[in-house]
C-alpha cells in the first residue's frame, strides 16, 4: 500500500483559499443569485422550468442541498411540512444564499487543488506554487466563489476538465478513462455554463498532437467521451429528455445574447478591449507584464502543453471578447487559471536558465521569489479591501433598515427593481394590496402567453402566492421601474399618489447616459427631473464605504 505524504504546501493553500472566499459571505448580495435560488426551489418542488435552459447543473446541485435543509429541519420540528417550510423560506432567504455561497467557496478553494495538481503532474513544483498562489489571491475569483451563482463551479468544472485534457496527451493507452472523465466534465462544465464550450478546441489539440495514434485516440472518443459525454450532458439537464425540442431551439436562439445588450445598455468597450483592461485592474502592472512575457515565451517556445493552454485562452477570448452586450470580468474566470499555468511556466524556465550562469546559480530561487512577491502586492492589496468591504452590512440591508424605521407602512413607493422579483434594492416587503396586483398581472400575462421573465410561468405564481400568505406588518406598496425602464413623468407620480422614490445610484448613472438619451429620452428624463423638479425633496442617501459594500440608494419624498 503506497505510503500517504502530507503536503503542506498544498494543504496551506487550500486553507487560505478556503478562509479567503468563505469570510464575509453573510454580508454579500448580488442580482443574479435570486434567479439560482428561486429555480433550484422551483426543481425541489418538483417542476423544471422549459423556458430556461442554461446554467442547470449548479442548481440542481443546489436543490439537493436544500432537499437534505429541508429533512434535517423536518426532523428538528423547524419545518411542519413542504409549505411550511416554502411559507417561511420566502420570508428569509438568507439560509438558502448562504448555503449556495458555501458551495461557491468550497469549489472556488478545489479550483487552487486542482491547478495544483495540474502544476504537478504536468509542469514542476515552481509552476505549481506559482501559478496556484496566483489564483488564490485574484481578487475576483474570491468574489465570484463567495456568490450563490455557477461561476465558481464553473471554474473547477473546466479546470478538472482541463486536468484530463493533459492526461490524454500522455502515451500511455491505459490513460482511456481519461477520454471517459474529460468527456463528463466537459458537458457539466457547458451546461453550467455556455461559455466552456471552448473546451473543445484544447481538446481537439490534444487529440491531434499525435498522428500515429489517432486510431486509438479516435476509438477512446467513440467509446469513452462520447457516452461520458452524453451522461453528464443529461446527469447536468435532466428535463432534454422531456422536452428535447425545446431545448434545441434555445440553444439556437442564445446567439442574441451577443445582439442584446443585458438589462437595454451595452458595455462601454468591446470585450476585447474590456477584458485585458478587467485584468490589469484585478492583477496590477507587475503580473499583466509578466502575462505578456509568459504569452510571448509560450508562442516562440511551443510545445504540445503550452499549445493546449493558449488554444483554449484563445477560443475563449474569441468568443466573449467580440461582444459589447455580454462583457462583465466574472467571465474571466475560467481561463485564468491556464494564464496563472503560463505565467508560472515562464518563470519557472527563466529562473532555471539564470541558474547557469554561476553568479546566479544560488540566487535563481530568491529572484524567483522577489519577482513573484512584488508581483502579489498590487493583487493582495486589492483581495484585503475586497475582504474588509464585506465587514459590514450590504447597503442593500442598511437601506432596508432606514426605511422601515423612517417611513410609514403602506407608503405608495416607486422602486428600482426588477420584473419579476427585487433582487437588487432594498428588500422591504410588498403589501397585499401590491401583491394582489402583481398576481392577478401575472396570471394575465401566463394566460396570454407573455413572457415577462425567462423564470416566470404558471408554476412560479406560487412565490407570489406563499408571499401573499405570509405578508408581514411593515409592508409596502411598491411600483417597480423594471429595472428603470418603465417609467413616467413626475406629474404621473404627483396625480397617483405616489409618496416614495427609491432609486438606485447605478441605474440612475446607467438610465441618464448618451445611449439611453438617444434611445429611450423618456426613461433619461425620469432620472434627470429628480434632482431639478421641486417637488422631489433627497430624504437620505446610503452610500457604500470601505467596509459596506453595494450600490447607492437615493431615498426621495415626493413633497
Amino acid at each position: 500500500m503506497p505510503k500517504f505524504k502530507l503536503d503542506i504546501w498544498l494543504l496551506s493553500l487550500l486553507v487560505v483559499a478556503l478562509i479567503l472566499r468563505i469570510w464575509g459571505i453573510w454580508n454579500v448580495s448580488t442580482t443574479d443569485e435570486y434567479n439560482e435560488i428561486l429555480e433550484a426551489l422551483r426543481v425541489c418542488s418538483g417542476h423544471f422550468n422549459f423556458e430556461r435552459w442554461i446554467k442547470r447543473f449548479y442548481l440542481y446541485v443546489l436543490s439537493i442541498e436544500y432537499g437534505i435543509y429541508y429533512a434535517i429541519g423536518w426532523v428538528l420540528n423547524a419545518f411542519n411540512s413542504p409549505m411550511d417550510f416554502a411559507e417561511k423560506i420566502v420570508r428569509n432567504m438568507e439560509p438558502l444564499f448562504v448555503m449556495g455561497r458555501i458551495t461557491s467557496a468550497v469549489s472556488g478553494a478545489c479550483t487552487v487543488g486542482v491547478l495544483y495538481k495540474i502544476g504537478n503532474d504536468f509542469f514542476n513544483h515552481r509552476v505549481t506554487i506559482i501559478s496556484s498562489v496566483l489564483l488564490t489571491l485574484s481578487v475576483f475569483h474570491i468574489d465570484l466563489s463567495q456568490q450563490a451563482k455557477v461561476d465558481a463551479l464553473l471554474g473547477f468544472l473546466v479546470v478538472a476538465t482541463i486536468y484530463f485534457i493533459f492526461k490524454i496527451i500522455e502515451a500511455d493507452n491505459k490513460k482511456k478513462w481519461a477520454y471517459g472523465w474529460c468527456g463528463f466534465l466537459m458537458a457539466l462544465s457547458i451546461q453550467t455554463k455556455i461559455n466552456s464550450v471552448g473546451l473543445f478546441v484544447p481538446f481537439a489539440v490534444a487529440i491531434l498532437s499525435d498522428y500515429k495514434s489517432f486510431r486509438t485516440r479516435l476509438n477512446f472518443i467513440i467509446f469513452y467521451f462520447i457516452p461520458f459525454f452524453i451522461c453528464g450532458f443529461i446527469l447536468a439537464n435532466p428535463p432534454i429528455l422531456l422536452a428535447p425540442h425545446k431545448f434545441i431551439t434555445n440553444i439556437l436562439s442564445l446567439g442574441n445574447v451577443y445582439t442584446t445588450p443585458v438589462n437595454v445598455v451595452p458595455n462601454d468597450l468591446v470585450g476585447f478591449l474590456a477584458y485585458p483592461l478587467y485584468y490589469f485592474r484585478s492583477m496590477g502592472a507587475v503580473i499583466s507584464i509578466l502575462t505578456l512575457l509568459a504569452f510571448a515565451n509560450a508562442f516562440y517556445k511551443l510545445n504540445i502543453k503550452r499549445l493546449i493552454l493558449l488554444s483554449f485562452i484563445a477560443s475563449f477570448y474569441i468568443l466573449m471578447g467580440a461582444s459589447k452586450n455580454l462583457v462583465a470580468a466574472y467571465y474571466m474566470i475560467p481561463v485564468v487559471p491556464a494564464i496563472y499555468l503560463l505565467i508560472g511556466d515562464f518563470l519557472s524556465e527563466s529562473t532555471a536558465k539564470s541558474s547557469t550562469i554561476p553568479l546566479l546559480r544560488r540566487r535563481s530561487s530568491l529572484v524567483l521569489m522577489l519577482i513573484v512577491t512584488i508581483g502579489l502586492i498590487n493583487p493582495a492589496v486589492n483581495v484585503a479591501k475586497h475582504e474588509f468591504s464585506l465587514a459590514g452590512k450590504n447597503t442593500r440591508y442598511l437601506a432596508k433598515d432606514w426605511i422601515e424605521a423612517n417611513i410609514p407602512a403602506g407608503s405608495k413607493i416607486l422602486m428600482d427593481s426588477g420584473k419579476s422579483i427585487n433582487s437588487f434594492a432594498p428588500p422591504i416587503a410588498e403589501n397585499r394590496k401590491n401583491l394582489t396586483r402583481i398576481i392577478r398581472n401575472t396570471k394575465q400575462n401566463v394566460s396570454e402567453g407573455k413572457i415577462v421573465h425567462g423564470m416566470v410561468d404558471r408554476n412560479a405564481l406560487i412565490y407570489y402566492e406563499l408571499l401573499l400568505n405570509t405578508v408581514p406588518e411593515k409592508a409596502y406598496d411598491i411600483t417597480s421601474t423594471m429595472f428603470g425602464l418603465d417609467v413616467k413623468s413626475i406629474d404621473y407620480y404627483v396625480q397617483n399618489k405616489f409618496e416614495y422614490f427609491i432609486i438606485s445610484g447605478g441605474m440612475k448613472k446607467s438610465r441618464t447616459g448618451e445611449y439611453i438619451l438617444k434611445s429611450a429620452p423618456e426613461v433619461a428624463s425620469f432620472y434627470l427631473s429628480l434632482d431639478s423638479d421641486p417637488r422631489v425633496k433627497l430624504i437620505k442617501t446610503i452610500t457604500p464605504s470601505a467596509r459596506n459594500r453595494g450600490d447607492t440608494f437615493y431615498i426621495y419624498k415626493l413633497m
